[in-house]
């Protein structure tokens, strides 16, 4: 039997690069309004033993189609992405995305921070520590000249240990903030990636100007902003309006206590579409990026991936292997 084309972690780890996926995201969500566009919110099932997530996403001016899965259990999470071609429904590549969906998040911020933060942004603060802080950092330094990171944890010794990692991966300085108002209160951008049911920072540790990506929570449990920050906010931008609506729970109880519209959230893609200039409009606004993970972005970095394996000749269109 033949099975089509497989990418496992390390046959796609040489293409991926933090300021290509940033880049990459950049030129998708310029094709964000075409009607060929269409990004399928996240749907999740929960059995007794964990969560099946699966999310799709058409990019019909790319000419693919394709849907991310991932079961999160107690003991592992594993990511594939299938890709299919929209002319005749041909399955590409199936690939395994736990590192690109590390990098495709931090992508996402990354984004957002060259899009709204001040171009001479050179403080970050970090809250979390965990699989995904790393990248969070990395895409935040691939797009503004960051020389200090304040990072904080809920566990002081992996704090340390993350904060010689990070030191060592970007050659700058890195330390470890005595607690989350400490790491943010001098900072120019902000980054939250936490799985936290309550908020990790607050409007009044902001400084003037301060950039904010609310990476972590993407379930109607989770907060990790408190609602003076979202009102604060001169800008305040997701991924995808459909998504926040089930998944953003810091922008749905802001709604649904009547202090926000959802006409006031702009979607990560208007920043680079649309007519309107969304940017700050002086150096003192405060902007925030609620991220949430979609199906495009995914759909987006696994078709530039794979055909940046095709044109390096690691692979081929007619790969197969056979069973």
């Amino acid at each position: 039997m033949t099975m089509p084309l497989f990418l496992d972690e390390a046959a796609i780890a040489p293409l991926i690069d933090m300021a290509d996926a940033v880049d990459c995201l950049e030129q998708a969500f310029k094709r964000w309004r075409d009607p060929g566009v269409v990004n399928m919110v996240r749907s999740r099932a929960r059995p007794p033993h964990g969560v099946l997530n699966l999310m799709g996403a058409v990019d019909g001016p790319a000419g693919v189609y394709g849907y991310k899965s991932y079961f999160a259990a107690a003991a592992s999470v594993r990511f594939h992405i299938a890709l299919h071609s929209v002319a005749d429904g041909r399955l590409l590549v199936l690939m395994e995305s736990s590192l690109f969906s590390q990098v495709r998040t931090g992508a996402a911020s990354g984004l957002a921070t060259k899009l709204l933060a001040r171009p001479n942004a050179s403080t970050l603060a970090l809250i979390g520590t965990g699989r995904q802080a790393t990248a969070q950092a990395e895409a935040v330094c691939a797009v503004r000249p960051i020389k200090r990171v304040n990072v904080s944890g809920r566990d002081p010794a992996r704090a340390a240990a993350f904060a010689e990692r990070l030191r060592r991966l970007l050659q700058i300085d890195v330390v470890v903030a005595s607690d989350a108002r400490a790491a943010v209160e001098d900072a120019d951008v902000v980054g939250t990636i936490t799985r936290s049911s309550t908020p990790v920072i607050a409007a009044s540790w902001l400084k003037p100007g301060a950039h904010v990506n609310a990476a972590g929570a993407n379930t109607s449990d989770r907060r990790e902003i408190d609602p003076a920050t979202l009102k604060r906010a001169a800008v305040l931008v997701t991924d995808d309006r459909a998504q926040a609506r089930v998944e953003a729970a810091e922008l749905m109880d802001l709604h649904a206590a009547g202090e926000m519209s959802w006409n006031d959230v702009v979607e990560l893609g208007d920043l680079l579409s649309s007519p309107v200039c969304w940017t700050r409009r002086s150096a003192d606004d405060v902007t925030v990026f609620k991220s949430l993970g979609i199906a495009f972005e995914d759909v987006a970095y696994a078709n530039h991936l794979y055909l940046r394996g095709l044109a390096a000749g690691l692979w081929r269109a007619e790969d197969f292997r056979t069973t």
